[in-house]
């Protein structure tokens, strides 16, 4: 940016969007991961004794929360590349609508002779 003018670079807003939209995805997966710690079928997994049902009820009475706490960063995550792919679109258009202005003002203008 020089000090005469002002331009956003949308590519890479719009680059900067993409990459906060894969990591919701990523932690999406880990969403369902963690979500699936609460599957009825893992308690034959862990075990029928003592010690496996305890380990069963601390992965059931958790996972939920850890589960709701990860959608809602997802979400948060997800939110944060809408909004720079909506900032993207709104500059864009802006720099489009700009040089057409400029284009249109400067076909109107009268030419001068050099010098």
């Amino acid at each position: 940016m020089s000090d005469d003018h002002f331009w956003v670079d949308v590519d890479g807003l719009s680059s900067s969007a993409r990459g906060f939209h894969d990591k919701a995805a990523n932690v999406a997966s880990l969403g369902n991961r963690v979500k699936a710690l609460s599957d009825p079928a893992l308690d034959m997994v862990v075990g029928l004794d003592g010690q496996g049902d305890e380990v069963f009820r601390i992965l059931q009475r958790n996972s939920g929360d850890l589960h709701k706490g990860l959608a809602r960063w997802r979400e948060a995550i997800s939110n944060a590349g809408d909004s720079l792919t909506h900032s993207a679109k709104i500059f864009s258009k802006t720099e489009d609508n700009s040089l057409k202005l400029s284009a249109t003002l400067h076909s109107r203008l009268p030419e001068t002779p050099p010098g």
